[in-house]
């Protein structure tokens, strides 16, 4: 990775011998979420250090870079849930099935944007579509 703003040069950030694949990078450009096997890696581009989510998904970043939206890579639990990586604390956003794309995530990371096909998610959804949900976390 290159640094405009300093001119500087950081890599490979996911190590010589493993591949990785970008997710996304937040707003401010500080906070890099990438896939790295079977875990996602938050680099911080100020700091050069990566923060290790093991076993998840990372599917957005919220625009400041304070809050990853992941799926876990277990089946039996949530679907979606958003950690707060300044505590190290994790919130469930979904219960059933449901997926999300980048820029799912508000700054804050108190509202996540995400679509399922579920029919318990809203009570009275019988249309059997999928729809898309807004998650308010408090």
């Amino acid at each position: 990775m290159w640094g405009r703003d300093y001119g500087s040069t950081y890599g490979p950030i996911e190590g010589q011998s493993k591949e990785a694949a970008i997710v996304q990078i937040s707003k401010d450009g500080c906070k890099v979420v990438y896939l790295s096997g079977s875990d996602t890696y938050v680099h911080d581009m100020a700091f050069g250090t990566a923060q290790l989510v093991p076993n998840v998904k990372g599917v957005a970043i919220d625009p400041t870079g304070g809050y990853l939206l992941y799926a876990p890579n277990d089946t039996t639990g949530p679907s979606l849930m958003l950690r707060d990586l300044r505590a190290g604390t994790d919130e469930v956003v979904s219960n059933q099935p449901a997926s999300a794309g980048v820029d799912a995530v508000t700054a804050g990371g108190r509202n996540v944007v995400f679509q399922s096909t579920a029919d318990d998610i809203v009570p009275g959804d019988t249309n059997g579509k999928s729809d898309v949900f807004v998650r308010h976390l408090s």
